[in-house]
């Protein structure tokens, strides 16, 4: 194994090690390839890791509706995570803090639990806690337990 520790003018590394799998330049980049690190790592905000850029509170990736982002309370944003656009407020799929879900292509299998809300619009289906009712045109349809 070679070490080479550097003070040449001419070097951009200040130490190396091997044939370039550990390096650290005089700038204080630091190069390791098959690194494994342990403990807690530090990253300013602006950084770049694999593609996702690290904010003070939100980390995010790609554009348009590529775009995916987790926020952790920046001033004026609601939504805790969202994908499909990058304003978080008219993006496609938007999940706020308090839970509330926005998926607006939205395919759910499975038991779908609700106690209140509407089917069709605030103009169609009424789900209450114990029925389902529509009223159209002093017509009125009920479902109850």
């Amino acid at each position: 194994m070679t070490i080479t520790l550097s003070a040449a003018a001419s070097s951009a590394d200040a130490i190396r090690v091997g044939n370039g799998n550990f390096i650290v330049t005089y700038g204080g980049k630091l190069t390791a390839k098959s690194a494994i690190i342990d403990g807690t790592i530090t990253a300013g905000a602006g950084s770049v890791i694999g593609g996702w850029t690290l904010e003070a509170k939100r980390l995010y990736s790609g554009s348009g509706t590529n775009y995916v982002a987790l926020d952790s309370g920046t001033d004026n944003v609601n939504q805790a995570i969202w994908a499909g656009k990058a304003d978080p407020a008219t993006a496609p799929f938007r999940v706020t803090r308090a839970g509330a879900l926005t998926a607006t292509s939205a395919d759910i299998t499975g038991v779908i639990k609700a106690n209140t809300g509407y089917i069709g619009g605030a103009s169609g289906w009424t789900i209450d806690s114990n029925k389902i009712y529509g009223a159209k045109s002093n017509k009125y349809v009920a479902l109850s337990t």
